[in-house]
């Protein structure tokens, strides 16, 4: 049985990547020039634009591109899987292999715990999720 890797699947690179791309393109072009300009005529150096205005008004859109790159890598299959493939038992396993092999590669073929690990999986995300933008709220909270 042969079996075929797609090099397309990475944990980065048909969501991640292009979606990180265009936040880093895209969202300096969303904030106003008025702002720059005024920074300019204060005499702000290039250095002092993007680390005092540009990086600011981006936080929110980095915020969301860093929380959806976290889910993406935390949940990629297709590499870990396609490495740890031989390895027997779960002890190199991330959530998402040790679902699939609970579901599809263990005798029992056990769907029933594989969607409690799913359940386990969606709830660790979340926390992860929530802890992470804990840190960033208590961040900014300290610096005003």
């Amino acid at each position: 049985m042969s079996r075929s890797i797609s090099p397309s699947r990475g944990p980065c690179t048909p969501v991640s990547l292009p979606f990180t791309i265009f936040v880093f393109i895209a969202g300096p072009s969303a904030i106003p020039e008025d702002i720059q300009e005024a920074a300019t005529v204060d005499g702000a150096s290039p250095w002092q634009r993007y680390r005092r205005i540009t990086l600011p008004l981006l936080r929110p859109a980095l915020m969301v591109a860093t929380v959806l790159n976290a889910i993406y890598v935390f949940n990629s299959f297709p590499i870990v899987y396609t490495l740890n493939d031989c390895n027997p038992g779960f002890l190199h396993d991330t959530t998402i292999t040790f679902m699939y092999k609970l579901a599809f590669k263990r005798q029992e073929k056990d769907v029933g715990m594989s969607a409690d690990a799913g359940v386990i999986n969606g709830l660790l995300i979340l926390l992860v999720v929530m802890l992470y933008l804990r840190i960033i709220n208590w961040r900014e909270e300290t610096r005003r």
